[in-house]
């Protein structure tokens, strides 16, 4: 009875953790295509403006939200 007892303790954790991890799955799965499409459209910009220009417009982008960030933690 006591091995009955464990093995069904075990099944239960087991079946919890099954449905933690199956929803942290859907949600990676959301996740990924997001960024698949936010990819599609990062893609296009590319072709319609050439390399050069979008990652010269990305870099800024980036410097700019880098010094906003910089900005409010000083102001904290």
């Amino acid at each position: 009875m006591d091995n009955y007892y464990r093995l069904n303790i075990a099944n239960s954790n087991l079946h919890r953790a099954n449905g933690r991890l199956t929803k942290a799955n859907e949600k990676l799965k959301d996740k990924n295509e997001t960024l698949r499409g936010e990819n599609k459209r990062y893609k296009l910009l590319r072709n319609v403006f050439g390399r050069k220009q979008t990652d010269n417009l990305l870099e800024q982008t980036r410097e700019t939200e880098q010094s906003k960030k910089r900005e409010r933690f000083r102001k904290n």
